[in-house]
This record gives C-alpha cells, sequence and structure tokens, in this order.
C-alpha cells in the first residue's frame, strides 16, 4: 500500500511542477505587469475556474477531472 501512496504523491508534486512551469512561462496579459509568468488569477481565469480552485488544483489538493485537462 505504501508503493501506491508514494506514486499518488508523486503524480501531485509531477502536476504541481508542471502547472508553475507552464504558468512561470507565459507571458502576462497586463502590461506594464513586473515578474516573469502568469499570476495565478490570471491562469484562473484563462482555465474558467475560480482562483481558490485553480490554487488548490495547483497545489495538488484536488484531482482535475478529464474535462479541466481537455480545455
Amino acid at each position: 500500500m505504501a508503493a501506491a501512496d508514494d506514486g499518488e504523491w508523486r503524480r501531485r508534486a509531477e502536476l504541481t511542477h508542471l502547472l508553475k512551469a507552464c504558468r512561470g512561462r507565459l507571458a502576462r496579459p497586463v502590461s506594464g505587469s513586473r515578474g516573469n509568468g502568469l499570476r495565478q488569477e490570471d491562469a484562473a481565469d484563462l482555465a474558467g475556474l475560480s482562483l481558490r480552485s485553480y490554487a488548490a488544483f495547483e497545489r495538488a489538493e484536488i484531482i482535475p477531472s478529464g474535462q479541466i485537462l481537455e480545455d
């Protein structure tokens, strides 16, 4: 059972890393913004999610539905 838990933890960590890396590579839509990458608010808006849901998704506290991943 420990192996399954370890595998789940790894998948969640990989998802978190992927989302943060992708968000960091994208340009902010607001001109004059400081820093690189999208804010969580921007990413949530683009994904059609609330900021709270996106933040939980990025922290891998929730597992996304297939529909979120397809969009």
